[in-house]
Order: structure tokens, then sequence, then C-alpha cells
């Protein structure tokens, strides 16, 4: 039974299929050098294969037209974040994404211990995909890190669960993890940089049971930001509840614009030794009109300017 601030862990077997990128033709030597065909064509050998691992040794491979996985246990790992690196066109690429071309979605899938910069979006958890891992990575230059988006819409639900992130560092311009109809949700030892405009970690309708500990969120518009929108895209159905079964610990949203903590139309929410600080006229935690059961134990709730709460604004 898992219980808050759980971690899946990533189970290597010793004699699962492995295919190295380099075999195929990539070069790691960075652009204008594509190694899109190569590296997807690893991905093709071990999805044949039942599952396994894509290696990616030390280089900069450059990716424009992103890479795609769609079977079950399919891992791409690097040689570490300071020696691996996937990089693509700016605003344009994602560079991976994983589910989101089949209806149950693949299980077990993961991208770990690399860097991942210049794109759109570093990484696209699509619908249905289960027990995703991303581990040890670093982003850069991206508008959207994370982004974990299933789909309520449709019938059969398409909804993800158990993404886990673990032991990242995320730099970005939009939003760092985005999270919509997906459950079971853990992050853990995360660093989200953003900018006046950005938002650390967003989590829309559809959000629930979701357990983060020790995130750092810095200088963002929002920093931790939960709120039901029904004006996103897809438009949600009926079906889709409100996000819900928030256990948050060691929460640090700090010096942010508007807001370091922030709820709306959402309930179930328990933090333990969380922090939440404005920017000038931010606040420090922020409680909208539509939350029904929220616990704040052990933190603090400070203001560089002149507010620290605003309850039901």
């Amino acid at each position: 039974m898992l219980t808050p601030f759980t971690v899946i862990d990533f189970q290597e077997v010793p004699d699962m299929p492995k295919a190295n990128v380099r075999d195929y033709g990539a070069t790691g030597a960075g652009s204008p050098n594509d190694d899109t065909a190569a590296c997807q064509a690893a991905i093709a050998a071990v999805e044949a294969s039942g599952g396994g691992e894509v290696l990616f040794p030390a280089g900069t491979y450059w990716i424009p037209s992103g890479l795609a996985v769609n079977a079950d246990a399919v891992n791409l790992v690097g040689e570490g974040r300071g020696n691996t690196r996937l990089t693509g066109t700016p605003g344009v690429t994602t560079l991976v994404q994983i589910g989101g071309t089949r209806t149950s979605g693949p299980f077990r899938c993961g991208v770990r211990r690399m860097q991942l910069d210049t794109a759109a979006v570093g990484i696209h958890v699509g619908y249905g995909s289960t027990n995703t891992i991303l581990d040890e990575l670093v982003m850069m230059s991206v508008t959207y890190a994370i982004r974990n988006v299933g789909d309520y819409t449709t019938n059969p639900v398409r909804g993800n669960q158990g993404t886990s992130i673990r032991f990242c560092e995320l730099t970005f311009t939009g939003i760092g993890i985005y999270n919509y109809c997906a459950s079971e949700v853990y992050i853990h030892e995360v660093v989200l940089s953003g900018n006046q405009n950005a938002v650390g970690a967003r989590f829309d309708s559809g959000s629930n049971a979701v357990y983060a500990s020790k995130m750092n969120i810095l200088s963002c518009l929002y920093g931790f930001f939960v709120v039901d929108d029904a004006g996103i895209s897809p438009n949600p159905t009926g079906i889709i509840a409100n996000p819900s079964q928030f256990f948050l610990s060691s929460i640090l949203g700090d010096t942010s614009w508007t807001a370091g903590l922030y709820f709306d139309r959402c309930y179930q929410i328990m933090m333990h030794g969380c922090w939440g600080s404005g920017s000038r006229a931010g606040y420090g935690l922020v409680i909208g009109p539509g939350v029904d059961e929220l616990e704040f134990n052990g933190g603090h709730i400070i203001s560089n300017s002149s507010h620290g709460v605003l309850i039901n604004n």
C-alpha cells in the first residue's frame, strides 16, 4: 500500500534488452547533425524486444523532430546530467513524448540521467501512461519542462497514473511541472526556477492523490498552484473531478510575484513544513473560495512586502 511520500523506484533487470543509439548512427555531436532518426530507430528496436533500455552515451544529441515512446517498459538512459544532453529547436520541439497515441498508454517507461534543453517541451507524458519514471534530469531553456497530461474527455477514460518525478533541476519560461487528468503523482527533491511570468508546478482538473516532498520553487509568478480551471484545453467534461488529495511536505514557494502557494476549487490539502513567500505585492499563501479541507502544520508564510495569507479572495 502506498503511503505519502513513497517514491516508486526503478528496478533494473541485468538481462533486459539494451540498444545503444551510437550503434544506430547517432553522432552525439550536436547541431547540425540531426540524430532524431538514429535515436528513434534504437527506441523501435527496444520496443520490438518487449522493453528495455535505450542507451545515450555522453554527447549532445540534436533531436529537432523529437522522440516518441509508445510501447511498455522502454527507458531512455544517459550517462549523467552533465554528460548526456538532448537538445531541440526553441519553441518548437517536444524532446520526448511518452504515450498519447494508443488507448491504454505505455506502462513503466522512463527517462533518466540526462539533460534536456532548448525546446518547447522537455518531456510530455501522454494520456493513459502508467508508472512513468523521470529521474535525475536537468532541463534548461524550455517553455514547459514536464507535462503530465491525461485525457478524461473520452471513453474509455485515459487518465495518467503513477508518474514519478525525482531528483530533477528544471529551469523554464512557462510551467515547470504541469499536471492534468493524472493521479498518483510522486514528486521528490525537485528544484524549479522560472521567472515573473512562469508557474512552478500547476495541478489542474483531474489531478488527485499527489504526493510531493522537498520541492524548491524559486522566482515564479505562482509557485505551487492548484486550481480546477474549466477553461483549459481540451475542454473538460462533467466526469473530471476537482483537484484533490494533496500530501505536501517541505514545499518551498519562494519569492513569488503573485503567490508562493495557491489553492482554489480543490479539496483535501495536507501541508507539513511548507514555506510560502511573496515578492513585492505577492502573497505567501492564497486560499480561494473553492477550497475544502486544508490543513497546514509546522510551516512558514511570509512576505517581502506587506502580504502573508489571503483567504477566500
